[in-house]
């Protein structure tokens, strides 16, 4: 199973600490008394020196916590990236066996994805972003290939009334709910609508045109 970039930092970040913040809570702790390590128990009635120790140890913790938090600009999506990856899962807002959390983009909500897309880049001949006529957000245009088309209507036609995830570089950007089967046809395009700020939008579309390249001729 892989772990996500973030997840990895955060555990090099803390994993050093949990060896070491008890034996800094306690030199911390002796330090402020004025008896040997032998002495210490003895001199200090247990509550106190529980509550002193407690104190460090929680001070520590704090600014460990402080040092390793991650900085909420620098983690946001890059919708300049190259290629652009597009993708549809089934989810649920509860959690279940298989199931894998993932925070919807610009939201404070959290769906449960299944492990398998049901459309990946693989299946996709071609993409246009269109803007919306209100200015924020994109339409995605997707043409399907042959096996994608059948692939994607017979996953949708089973799980309708279901949510399906779109997923950009692997981050939710929208949980919209199967209404009937869609694709099929390949000579027709299939709207994808991507919820994002005006400047967000034109980046996701830059990438987009680069990543596939707009035809010069009927898809």
């Amino acid at each position: 199973m892989s772990v996500a970039p973030e997840a990895e930092e955060a555990i090099k970040c803390f994993a050093p600490t949990a060896a070491v913040l008890e034996r800094q809570a306690w030199t911390a702790y002796l330090d402020l008394s004025d008896v040997g390590t032998n002495e210490l128990i003895p001199v200090l009635a247990p509550k106190r020196g529980a509550d002193v120790y407690f104190r460090i140890a929680i001070s520590l913790l704090v600014t460990v916590t402080l040092g390793c938090s991650p900085n909420p600009k620098a983690r946001g999506p890059d919708w300049q990236k190259i290629p652009v990856t597009l993708e549809l899962r089934l989810a649920r807002g509860a959690p279940g066996p298989g199931l894998v959390p993932a925070p919807v983009y610009g939201q404070a909500k959290t769906v449960y994805l299944h492990s398998e897309a049901e459309l990946s880049n693989s299946d996709i001949a071609r993409v246009e972003a269109v803007k919306t006529r209100i200015g924020k957000g994109l339409i995605l245009q997707v043409w399907l290939t042959k096996a994608g088309a059948a692939r994607v209507k017979e996953a949708t036609g089973r799980h309708i009334g279901d949510s399906l995830a779109v997923l950009i570089d692997s981050v939710v950007v929208a949980v919209p709910v199967i209404e009937q089967a869609i694709g099929g046809d390949p000579k027709l395009p299939n709207d994808i609508g991507v919820p994002l700020e005006p400047k967000e939008a034109q980046q996701l579309a830059a990438a987009v045109s680069k990543t596939w390249p707009p035809a010069k001729g009927p898809p």
